[in-house]
């Protein structure tokens, strides 16, 4: 298992994907809208799986 993995290092690059997406013409404003919504909640899924997750033995 590995603790190196960056969220928001993740969500920047994801992000910029879609913003470019939306520059170029791939996305309308509503797909857009909903793109970021749906990677705004990934990462808060990745936040609640990452954490606490590590607990010292007792």
């Amino acid at each position: 298992m590995t603790y190196n993995f960056d969220p928001e290092g993740w969500f920047d690059r994801e992000s910029a994907a879609l913003e470019k997406a939306f520059r170029e013409g791939a996305l309308d404003q509503d797909a857009y809208e909903a793109a970021m919504e749906t990677l705004q909640q990934k990462l808060e899924g990745l936040w609640d799986r990452l954490d606490g997750s590590y607990r010292l033995p007792a």
